[in-house]
């Protein structure tokens, strides 16, 4: 690609333009395109919003690589807030266009715990399920408190949203540098694609690319003196096909642990097809952006034969995978503007002795969701748009800022 095709898959800005740079195409990134945009005027456009992600479709990576559960029924503490702002989207939505649930897939569902011993099981199970002699289920309570959808179908009416307002996406695109002026203020992003690099003045940068962010993170600020947590934590999944999973009848979420360090879930999105995921690795360092995660193969084999176990027409496995997750040890996630002193370390200081305290750099992080990003990535979207505007937020912001 020359240069004249560099500058038409990502047009120039001109010097009055307001451009809001989002990197990552997961459910962070397009709730908080959607969010943002939805805010404007449908008149006036106020800003220009740019999402850019390595790969060629939304939800590439670990946002439509999942069960699609959304709940908050067993989530409590400091995470108990947000997971509950975040599903009262979801089903504000389902209420109000009607198109959303017919699109995602969204139905309520139920939660069971699948157990060893010979109580009578409690709620109703899902015909798909097999509950072998010597073992029971028991239902999780909290009524509407659970729904399952299709997480790439998710991704695709959001980004049809986020085009109708229009939002511009550029895929298979890389930000591979960015210009702050001298007091530590966002003024300009470097996108490569196709191996040409573009120049775009912007405002505002939101990188929200899940367990990549760190390494995303010291590549743009090489002089930074913050680190994050690795982010090692992984769950592999297999796919299995089954007929009698379809229907809203056949929506459930079924956790199982036998005691002997096997954890794993059971979904089905009434689409004729169970995952299971579980059995999880903390130790497998994350593979690139660009490249899917293989799984485990002795995981694989393990979640097959609970597969044969557990679920009533067991088939080998359609798909399989690996889901990388971005983990913290602290529960709540990332939801902040990023100050100056964590961008540059001490060296902005030394060289700008005129800033005074420290300054909206213009640069936001959307980070460690965990093994909920799809349930919290609605709501973390829409802070992230109340920050960036300059709003009040719905919710207290101080269990979401960046970890000392």
């Amino acid at each position: 690609m020359d240069n004249s095709d560099a500058a038409a898959f990502i047009p120039t800005s001109h010097e009055t333009e307001h451009i809001t740079l989002i990197v990552g195409a997961g459910i962070c990134g397009l709730a908080t395109a959607y969010q943002l945009a939805k805010r404007q005027s449908n008149d006036v456009r106020e800003r220009r919003i740019i999402i850019i992600d390595t790969r060629k479709d939304v939800f590439g990576a670990c946002s439509g690589r999942n069960s699609g559960i959304v709940a908050y029924r067993w989530i409590s503490g400091d995470l108990r807030e947000i997971a509950e702002y975040s599903f009262n989207i979801y089903k504000r939505l389902t209420q109000v266009d009607p198109e959303f649930e017919r699109t995602c897939g969204i139905h309520d569902h139920s939660i069971l715990k699948l157990k060893p011993g010979t109580s009578p099981s409690g709620g109703q199970v899902p015909i798909w399920l097999d509950v072998p002699e010597g073992w029971h289920v028991d239902e999780v309570p909290g009524e509407g408190q659970a729904a399952a959808l299709d997480p790439n179908k998710l991704g695709q009416w959001l980004a049809s949203e986020c085009s109708t307002l229009k939002v511009e996406f550029y895929n298979l695109s890389r930000l591979v540098k960015l210009d702050l002026s001298s007091d530590g203020v966002i003024e300009s992003a470097y996108i490569l694609r196709n191996g040409t690099t573009v120049k775009l003045r912007c405002q505002e940068v939101v990188l929200a690319t899940g367990p990549w962010t760190p390494t995303l993170f010291k590549t743009l600020f090489p002089k930074s003196n913050y680190h994050f947590e690795p982010s090692t934590s992984s769950s592999n999944w297999v796919v299995i096909n089954d007929p009698t999973a379809s229907g809203s009848d056949a929506v459930a979420q079924v956790f199982f642990n036998d005691g002997a360090g096997n954890s794993v879930e059971f979904v089905s999105r009434g689409d004729g097809k169970i995952w299971l995921s579980g059995l999880n690795d903390i130790s497998t360092p994350i593979t690139d952006v660009d490249d899917d995660a293989p799984p485990d193969s002795d995981a694989v084999s393990k979640l097959q034969s609970l597969a044969c176990r557990f679920v009533v027409n067991s088939k080998s496995a359609s798909s399989t995978g690996r889901t990388y997750r971005p983990t913290m040890s602290r529960k709540t996630p990332i939801i902040s503007s990023v100050p100056l002193d964590k961008l540059c370390g001490d060296s902005i200081h030394r060289s700008s002795a005129t800033v005074a305290g420290n300054p909206n750099t213009g640069v936001y992080l959307l980070y460690g969701h965990d093994r909920h990003g799809l349930l919290h990535g609605m709501g973390s979207g829409a802070l992230m748009s109340q920050l960036i505007l300059g709003v009040p937020t719905d919710l207290n912001m101080d269990n979401f800022g960046i970890p000392d």
